[in-house]
């Protein structure tokens, strides 16, 4: 299994290891002069380059001679520069991002710091007004191999592929597992953070999932398995297990674009959960509605009460669904969302209705004898 990641001994390199006269750093008086970019959310929306960074390709490539190390530097693509009122490059701060570490500076990134005077950026203004800002730039880079191995060949049958989402510690990251078969049937596991929790199953169509394996094929997912993991915290983890006939690989992803993992990685992942249709699983869905119908789930039941917790509670859920979940029967009292900071609160539901002025939900438990409970739980704010 190879590992890539970064570790801190990459992060402690000396700064005057290689030369940098031919990159324009910025003096200490350029940086304190200018406004701090980096708090500002949008900072990554004033980037406006001649070149388009956000295509999916990345600006240059590692060489192959590194393929089996992390990026140099243990930190992929990041740079700090320092925008003038006209949206130019002034210079780059020499404090963060690839210039802290010299002996990250390689051949295909000073090529690309040469060229900072052609970068324009939508100047940053403060209260309306144009300033000198230092502003974050994430670029993306790859790890390009000097080997290639091809995806195994076998019947539809004999191939699947799963991909398990970890929660995210601090935050609320779904956590569930899914498995798409060659022959269309989907395997769902939902643990946390979902609104459908516990094992289900549905099918799509095999073609549709014929189409993924083809397009895990063309993308060359296979020469990419490892472990590739960056130095951050309270990010979720997948891990894509590909099984053919008798073969297998897997990719371990935290935040692994970080340390070079190639973008199809991601994009793999991402199809997935498309063809899969987890989403309406994950946040709840007529079409998952749909699947529990199908397994003649007893939306009278305490998991039924759980559910419409789950389902009121989530910032994404919708108020057709609230309603659709208490005309099948769903308790509005008893349920948990099951999250730790509401794990116990069994009035949720009355909560969250009202705190997002769903009327005709309110409406509903009103008359349907709530009025009580309703005015008993005012919505937490």
């Amino acid at each position: 299994m190879r590992v890539f990641l970064a570790t801190a001994s990459f992060l402690l390199v000396a700064s005057a290891s290689v030369a940098s006269a031919d990159v324009l750093e910025c003096k200490p008086q350029q940086i304190t002069s200018a406004d701090d970019g980096y708090a500002s959310p949008d900072a990554h929306g004033h980037r406006l380059y001649h070149r388009d960074l956000d295509t999916g390709n990345p600006l240059f490539q590692i060489k192959p001679s590194v393929y089996n190390r992390p990026i140099p530097g243990g930190q992929n693509g990041f740079i700090s520069v320092v925008v003038t009122t006209d949206g130019k490059v002034e210079c780059l701060d020499p404090l963060h991002g690839w210039s802290l570490q010299r002996m990250g500076l390689t051949r295909q990134r000073r090529a690309l710091l040469q060229e900072m005077d052609t970068w324009r950026f939508d100047p940053v203004s403060v209260n309306g007004v144009p300033v000198r800002a230092r502003v974050a730039v994430w670029i993306p880079e790859e790890v390009h191999f000097n080997f290639h191995e091809d995806m195994p060949k076998a019947p539809l049958s004999e191939m699947s592929v799963t991909l398990q989402r970890s929660d995210c510690g601090l935050g609320a990251c779904p956590d569930y597992t899914v498995t798409v078969h060659g022959d269309g049937r989907v395997d769902y596991v939902g643990n946390v953070n979902v609104d459908v929790v516990g094992h289900h199953s549905w099918h799509i169509a095999p073609t549709a999932a014929e189409e993924l394996f083809q397009h895990i094929r063309a993308a060359d997912v296979w020469s990419a398995a490892g472990i590739w993991t960056a130095l951050l915290t309270d990010s979720p983890q997948q891990t894509l297990t590909l099984n053919i006939g008798l073969k297998s690989r897997e990719i371990v992803d935290y935040v692994g674009e970080n340390v070079g993992m190639p973008k199809t990685v991601t994009e793999a992942e991402t199809e997935i959960d498309a063809m899969a249709l987890t989403a309406d699983v994950v946040h709840f869905t007529a079409r998952g509605l749909h699947v529990l119908n199908d397994e003649k789930f007893d939306f009278k039941s305490v998991e039924g009460a759980n559910l419409l917790a789950r389902v009121s509670a989530d910032r994404e859920a919708s108020e057709d669904m609230v309603l659709a979940l208490l005309d099948l029967g769903a308790p509005p009292e008893g349920g948990v969302a099951g999250w730790p900071e509401r794990r116990d609160d069994t009035h949720i539901v009355f909560r969250e209705v009202q705190k997002r002025n769903w009327l005709h939900a309110i409406a509903w438990l009103k008359g349907h004898g709530f009025q009580a409970q309703l005015e008993k739980n005012p919505p937490l704010r």
